[in-house]
């Protein structure tokens, strides 16, 4: 059985709980390009998740985006995913700089935000939601869960009662 997580779901998920309130830039985000400015906390939650690292560079944007810091993953298995270059629109992107972090600040930063502790607390409840099973419940075998989802749902069951106090937004 697959994963409850995969990359494709937790790509799905994203615009629908990313918005101003978890933006790195909330004048900037509008609800056309939902994903605006969530490069790091996605990325360290994607890490979280999947594992792998984080792929730290400098876009050289086009037109009206100027050139700023990006986050991307690359995981075990050498895919690398860009799940928020949505935000920049159908225009190629050129990346410099590239660097590969692993555990660096960034993560103590990001994951010491409310953005990211709300990000993660909505992704905790959309999956949760999307299983349609009780956080409380994911330490037994659900007839839809394998043994590799228990543990991807013990991780999103520990982000609900970390961040649990957490509140609005969908």
């Amino acid at each position: 059985m697959a994963p409850i997580t995969t990359l494709q779901v937790f790509k799905n998920i994203l615009p629908h709980i990313c918005d101003r309130e978890t933006s790195q830039d909330p004048d900037g985000w509008t609800p056309q390009n939902p994903l605006w400015a969530h490069c790091a906390k996605v990325s360290v939650l994607a890490h979280a998740l999947f594992g792998g690292d984080i792929i730290v560079s400098v876009i050289i944007a086009p037109r009206k985006f100027k050139s700023v810091r990006h986050y991307r993953n690359i995981f075990p298995d050498g895919i690398v995913e860009d799940f928020t270059s949505d935000q920049f629109g159908n225009a190629p992107l050129k990346f410099q700089n590239e660097r590969r972090i692993t555990n660096s600040v960034l993560h103590l930063r990001i994951e010491n935000s409310r953005r990211y502790k709300l990000l993660a607390f909505r992704m905790a409840k959309a999956v949760v939601a999307r299983l349609s099973i009780q956080p409380e419940k994911t330490d037994e075998i659900h007839p839809r869960v394998d043994r590799t989802s228990c543990i991807e749902l013990r991780l999103l069951r520990k982000l609900v009662e970390r961040y649990g106090e957490i509140t609005g937004g969908s």
